[in-house]
């Protein structure tokens, strides 16, 4: 059972009889305690007089929202909204709509909307002051219904048909409509938001005319902003919402909401916006606890403008924080961070909290490293840390001092340069925060103050799970810089355990995911399934994140567009070749596998496919086999519609089968996974089947959805895939190369073809990026030396050859840590699992 606090904390609300949905939504039904008079009463008292048949969750209550004041309640049954004004004396349900349905949704998202644009299912916001509401319908009349089915869930003979409204790319999306509801007029005032057509030229097709709603900010109770976007993504524009009221002489008022484009912008390469954190407003300073001793005449008279921080790409790419001084302003009247060379190609992540009283905003960011001298520095993007900055002068409180713009403060202590991954709750007032240190040793927790360094607390410090994992014989990680495949730079974890030491050199395992934006490598302390492999089965693990993930700046994400699985693929296959020429004496270059989920399992196939002879084998879980079979929302940001980039989908099936005869593969997917289809692995069987490859495995789970967790089928996953490599990967040599000097000679071999894929492609690298390439001068992270261009020659080609080189003295570090946990016990996948 679970519970939630109004706003007031005089009520307690309990969910029972809970129902799963999709990713984040869900079915119960609610009782309401009221701590005063102790009396608990269901909400809805109302009985359901409708149920749709055939839908999830049934006559159950699928949302439930207190309002900011915490005497309104709004939920959602049925897919109809309906509103308890006055909550705390009995107030009466009031029906908001009345046309739920299986095409009709008000007020909480839809199976596209949850999953790709609000990750949420709640779409519906109160004013400040509870009295207005905000909502989306949606109407998926045109939307195509898939079926899914499950097989253990009935009574009789036959599987129970699931169906859900899911547009594919190119498909009808659902049309989605902005409503306002005014609880303090007439429960019947329901007054519809009307926007012109996203794009109104005479020849925009209807596809272009879409808007899709992404985000929204109440600022008073008259006023909301709204951010919409085009399909594709790559236009956007803010709206600023404004309530009138009419009335003629003896007739009730007419209300209407009035939207006024503020802001009107495209990405400046084509491809797609990222949808970041929602708005920060701001307070109006006037409001704020001015200094005690001033008198009512030296204190501001209150603002008339509303200002908000926003997430937002500088001209150079990086994620920064803008300041919009009115929430009418088109243009940011100041940029509070990436201004200097300090922190401009750093990336703030998250604003996580603003002391408008104190004139500081407290954000997290990736972590610019000095080399040295302020002339040279470098950004880590597998780090987060915790600085503060400046309010501009009039958007902070009148005790505010007034502070030099642009200046980086860190806030993570005790070091301010400490390797780690750090994240921060901050107090209400921004008094206190509670300081999490998240990796890459043991994580802790602290409590601290923000305007002195003399006081902490210790909250939580792990020892006991410390002294657990002692015993255990934990692979040591490396962080480092690798070449990608065209001569830049990319994170890379890499994680080994050196008590295995075969003559044959160890196998090695990849996880991949890489989809667009992600983030795989980070300085996260985890004790998982890939530890586990190394630990107990003697796998070297490299993960690596390649052209097209996040927190590296613009140029970097989005070079993937409208051609998913190309540039990824060739950084993956990259990775391994260069794994295999720094650490010939340490990993077999023969025995190298990789694998992925969701997109990670695209990925995993689409690498396969290339026929590289340095991949040996292959384990995809989830994977898309075709873009068109994926959901719009998510596919057409990075791929744009199958009309308009046919070519781009084409290419980035996977389609060419060839190195699928040479190279074991292992196909698993769950049977009613509602976001990467079956029918996916379908098609790939399908093909599969027609080019007569038999050098792959099917594993399905019945009932079970993109998570593959119901019925214990997570850990039988695990177990399969430890089986499966072993058979196919960690155990090949004995098969293959039962005479030493056979495996020896094959071993040379296939390092000496890595080495020369690596030279050619350096080679190709030098024409496209030459020495000035963004990110050519990238150092290396914990002392790995990254590789660098030599210049030996006149030849333009020779010259530009990066020479592999990795210092000696990093890895004999590494391998003198790992003789600390020689004789400790490995760690078990199913112990990792069960934990």
């Amino acid at each position: 059972m679970k519970f939630t606090v109004s706003p007031d904390e005089r009520r307690i609300v309990f969910s029972t009889d809970f129902e799963s949905g999709w990713r984040h939504s869900f079915f119960v039904n609610y009782f309401v305690l009221d701590r005063e008079t102790n009396a608990l009463t269901a909400l809805p008292q109302s009985k359901p007089d409708k149920v749709i048949d055939g839908e999830l969750g049934a006559g159950k209550t699928s949302l439930l929202q207190f309002g900011p004041t915490g005497n309104t309640v709004a939920w959602v049954r049925d897919n109809d909204l309906y509103v308890t004004v006055d909550a705390a004396h009995g107030g009466a349900e009031i029906r908001v709509t009345r046309d739920g349905s299986k095409n009709m949704i008000n007020g909480i998202a839809d199976w596209v909307y949850e999953e790709e644009i609000l990750a949420s299912h709640t779409a519906l916001w109160f004013s400040p002051d509870a009295r207005h509401i905000a909502y989306l319908k949606f109407n998926e009349t045109d939307v195509p219904v898939y079926r899914l089915q499950k097989f253990m869930q009935s009574d009789n003979n036959y599987p129970v048909d699931l169906t859900v409204k899911y547009p594919k790319s190119g498909a009808p999306n659902p049309v989605v409509a902005l409503w306002t509801f005014d609880a303090g007029i007439d429960p019947e005032a329901n007054v519809v938001v009307e926007f012109p057509p996203f794009d109104e030229s005479p020849s925009a097709n209807a596809t272009m005319r879409e808007r899709l709603f992404t985000e929204l900010t109440w600022i008073d109770t008259d006023r909301f902003l709204v951010r919409t976007m085009n399909r594709v993504q790559d236009h956007q524009q803010l709206f600023l919402v404004t309530r009138t009221e009419t009335a003629a002489a003896g007739d009730a008022p007419s209300v209407a909401w009035k939207p006024q484009l503020v802001r009107n912008e495209t990405t400046p390469d084509g491809a797609w916006f990222s949808m970041l954190q929602p708005l920060t407003l701001l307070r109006d300073p006037a409001t704020l606890m001015p200094n005690a001793t001033a008198t009512t005449a030296e204190r501001p008279a209150p603002r008339k403008r509303a200002g908000y921080l926003e997430l937002k790409e500088t001209d150079a790419g990086f994620t920064h924080i803008a300041y919009y001084a009115d929430v009418g302003d088109a243009t940011p009247a100041a940029w509070l961070t990436g201004q200097t060379q300090e922190d401009a190609h750093s990336e703030v992540t998250e604003i996580i909290g603003v002391d408008e009283r104190a004139g500081w905003v407290y954000y997290r960011s990736t972590l610019v490293v000095p080399l040295g001298n302020n002339a040279h520095r470098y950004v880590d993007s597998t780090q987060r840390h915790i600085y503060r900055t400046a309010l501009p002068q009039e958007a902070a409180g009148p005790d505010a001092p007034n502070r030099p713009p642009h200046v980086v403060h860190p806030l993570t202590p005790p070091h301010p340069q400490q390797t780690g991954l750090y994240n921060a709750v901050f107090s209400p007032r921004c008094t206190f925060y509670l300081l999490k240190y998240e990796g890459p040793d043991m994580p802790r927790s602290d409590m601290l103050r923000t305007d002195t360094i003399d006081w902490s607390a210790v909250v939580n410090d792990n020892q006991r799970s410390r002294q657990a994992i002692a015993a255990y014989s934990l692979p040591s990680i490396t962080f480092l810089r690798i070449p990608n495949a065209v001569g830049g730079f990319m994170n890379a974890r890499l994680i080994a355990n050196t008590t295995f030491r075969p003559r044959t050199g160890l196998p090695v395992l990849m996880k991949v995911y890489g989809g667009p934006g992600s983030q795989l490598v980070t300085r996260q302390y985890t004790v998982d399934y890939m530890t586990a492999m190394s630990s107990a089965e003697g796998y070297v693990v490299l993960i690596v994140d390649g052209r097209g993930t996040g927190f590296e700046g613009r140029a970097f994400r989005s070079t993937v567009s409208r051609h998913l699985g190309d540039d990824e693929v060739s950084d993956q296959i990259a990775a391994a070749k260069w794994l295999a020429t720094q650490f010939p004496d340490l990993v077999d270059p023969t025995r190298i596998a990789i694998w992925g989920w969701s997109f990670g399992g695209f990925m995993t196939a689409k690498v396969l496919e290339r026929d590289d002879a340095i991949i040996s084998a292959g384990v995809s879980v989830a994977p898309v086999a075709d873009w068109e079979y994926y959901d719009s929302m998510y596919t057409e940001r990075f791929m744009k519609t199958p009309e308009q980039n046919p070519t781009g989908y084409e290419r980035s099936r996977v389609s060419r089968l060839g190195g699928f005869h040479r190279q074991p593969y292992l196909l698993v997917h769950g049977m009613a996974d509602d976001n990467v289809h079956m029918q996916n692995s379908a098609d790939l069987v399908w093909q599969l089947t027609r080019e007569r490859v038999h050098n792959y495995d099917l594993q399905l789970y019945p009932d079970n959805d993109h998570s593959i967790q119901n019925g214990a089928a997570r850990l039988e996953i695990y177990r399969l895939m430890r089986r499966w490599l072993n058979a196919h990967v960690r155990d090949r040599v004995l098969s293959i190369a039962v005479d030493e000097q056979a495996a020896r000679v094959e071993r040379e071999e296939a390092i000496e073809r890595a080495k020369e894929a690596l030279r050619e492609q350096a080679q190709k690298a030098a024409l496209l990026a030459a020495n000035d390439a963004p990110g050519a001068a990238d150092p290396a992270i914990d002392g790995m030396s990254a590789p660098k261009p030599t210049a030996s020659s006149s030849d333009a080609s020779a010259s530009s050859t990066p020479v592999m080189n990795v210092e000696d003295r990093a890895w004999r570090r590494l391998l003198a840590d790992l003789e600390t946990y020689r004789h400790a016990t490995p760690i078990e996948p199913y112990y990792v699992l069960a934990q």
